[in-house]
């Protein structure tokens, strides 16, 4: 699961509603269509992208804080759910849900897999915390709480960032920090995984270049 993809295979809108007797209907994960997800403003990407120099990466830079927002959704998903019989939605004792655009495949035990699927964490009435969508080719959004950060590749190894307040960052730029790869192999540059590993039946969501690094935000067994 150490592999990265800067942008995620990434992850409707449901609430409890209340009938003519007066019951509340309890909220069903994976039933309905990811395309009805709301998000907040997607920002546009700046015609020149800055770079992500060493200076950039150390510092307090808006994907740090963008990171540290996913704190306030880590309470719903706590480390430990397990996967519906649908494989489309995981399950928690704190009542929250990681939700999926459409059923996950189990890898074999000797693969690892890296779903290209929509995603959100959602509370036990279907409120998302945090939004992951796929939009287009090597494009992708995660949403926290209304605030989107976009991620989009340019090459297998090139990508940029785009935060909420329209800055972009490339670390293809001529002044990207010399040490960049080491950092990205260490899980210190920005990126978000989706993975599923069949040697420890289990999926993992994390996001990376955090102010600590990786920040895993939950795990779910098969």
């Amino acid at each position: 699961m150490r592999k990265l993809i800067a942008v995620a295979g990434l992850v409707g809108m449901a609430a409890v509603s209340m009938g003519n007797n007066g019951c509340s209907t309890e909220y069903v994960p994976g039933d309905g269509s990811s395309a009805e997800w709301e998000t907040g403003p997607v920002p546009t990407a700046a015609a020149e992208p800055q770079a992500m120099s060493c200076e950039w990466l150390d510092g307090d830079n808006c994907w740090k804080r963008f990171v540290a927002r996913a704190e306030s959704c880590k309470g719903l998903v706590e480390t430990g759910g397990r996967f519906n019989e649908d494989r489309d939605a995981c399950s928690y004792s704190s009542n929250g849900f990681l939700e999926f655009g459409g059923p996950l495949s189990t890898p074999s035990k000797e693969s690892v897999l890296f779903p290209a699927v929509d995603w959100r964490v959602v509370d036990d009435e279907g409120t998302a915390c945090m939004t992951g969508k796929i939009l287009g080719v090597g494009k992708t959004l995660i949403d926290i709480d209304g605030e989107v950060v976009v991620f989009e590749n340019k090459t297998l190894t090139e990508y940029e960032i785009t935060c909420a307040d329209g800055t972009t960052y490339s670390n293809a730029h001529e002044d990207t920090c010399a040490d960049f790869g080491v950092r990205w192999l260490a899980h210190d540059a920005p990126g978000v995984l989706l993975a599923c590993d069949g040697a420890q039946e289990s999926c993992e969501l994390s996001l990376w270049g955090g102010a600590d690094g990786e920040e895993t935000i939950t795990t779910c067994a098969f």
